[in-house]
């Protein structure tokens, strides 16, 4: 009898057993497999939270040579194309650290990364870099609220005021009064109460043909939230009216007017466009500023304000209605250095 119990017992032991691996095998089988997505045959890493699996296959480039620069602001970009970006600009001169040779384009070292030049800009002996200087003329007004004149007579229609300290681009003289340039137009202002001086010009064509457009909009009124000329990329936008005008539609107006070069719409993607300035300040560099208020603010926020440099340390820029468009010298109050953030060049 303790024999034939055991025996059941054993036998009920087993039957359940089989009974529970068969359960847990159904319960497999219903489920997905579980399989670790298996790295590619190159190594990367594509499924990893963090990438950053060690990558034994990057290699420094190689310098083979030099070329030198034979134009002023040549594009240096991201890739061998016109339509690249530009990361950089060279100037007749400027030694390339070259990597390889191309019909018609040279890839370079730049910052640390292959970039590409144009071999018509560039040849393999060095060349001089002393290019001719030529000067822009301006008119200083030394009087206060000093009439602007549609023609060069006391009796003429007033256009507008100018200030004391401030700067217009000079295009003649006529008997006792100063010809120049006005709310894309021609003003006129009395000798007696401004003086001539100048700045020293780009060699760089594009650079003055965007200075060129932005001495234009001086006195234009300033409007907050203007109207932009474009949406960011050329694509004219209905409703511009470049009588209205603030700091970063000038800006882009005169960018895109001047050397049909296209920038964001305002400062936060002005800010981040071009190549960023490490070193002097060059004519045509579009300078961006904080205010006390953004001061301790990150970037993009931090940037409240933007200008063009014209060189020897003026400025064209437009910031409130009390003064419309204008160029200022930035050391004479030296409030704009105080808030220079950082400054980008497009050429």
């Amino acid at each position: 009898m303790k024999k034939l119990t055991a025996l059941l017992v054993s036998l009920s032991l087993c039957i359940g057993i089989g009974v529970t691996s068969a359960c847990q095998a159904k319960t497999d089988a219903s489920a997905p497999p579980v399989q670790e997505s298996p790295l590619p045959e190159n190594g990367e890493n594509n499924g990893g939270m963090d990438g950053n699996t060690p990558d034994n296959d990057v290699q420094t480039p190689v310098v083979t040579g030099y070329v030198y620069c034979t134009g002023n602001g040549v594009n240096i970009r991201a890739s061998a194309s016109t339509s690249g970006t530009i990361v950089g600009s060279a100037y007749k001169g400027d030694k390339l650290s070259l990597l390889q040779k191309g019909d018609k384009w040279h890839s370079v070292l730049h910052n640390g990364k292959v970039a590409y030049v144009s071999a018509a800009y560039c040849s393999s002996t060095p060349v001089s870099s002393q290019p001719t200087a030529t000067y822009d003329p301006f008119v200083l007004c030394t009087g206060d609220s000093v009439n602007i004149r549609a023609s060069a007579s006391t009796s003429s229609t007033v256009l507008g005021a100018a200030k004391k300290g401030k700067y217009y681009a000079l295009v003649g003289q006529s008997g006792n009064f100063y010809k120049i340039r006005y709310r894309y137009g021609y003003g006129y202002i009395s000798k007696s109460y401004a003086k001539t001086t100048q700045m020293k010009k780009s060699s760089n064509e594009k650079i003055e043909k965007v200075l060129a457009a932005a001495y234009e909009t001086v006195g234009t009124p300033y409007v907050y939230g203007a109207t932009r000329l474009h949406g960011g990329k050329g694509v004219l936008i209905s409703g511009f009216d470049k009588h209205k005008m603030d700091c970063s539609s000038l800006a882009q107006y005169a960018m895109y007017t001047g050397a049909g070069i296209c920038i964001g719409m305002n400062t936060a993607t002005q800010q981040s466009q071009g190549a960023l300035v490490t070193g002097d300040l060059q004519r045509g560099d579009l300078m961006f500023f904080t205010s006390e208020n953004y001061v301790n603010h990150a970037l993009p926020t931090k940037i409240r304000h933007v200008g063009i440099y014209l060189g020897d340390n003026y400025m064209l820029h437009t910031a409130n209605t009390k003064n419309n468009a204008e160029i200022i010298n930035l050391s004479d109050t030296g409030y704009w250095w105080r808030y220079f953030v950082l400054a980008r060049r497009h050429f």
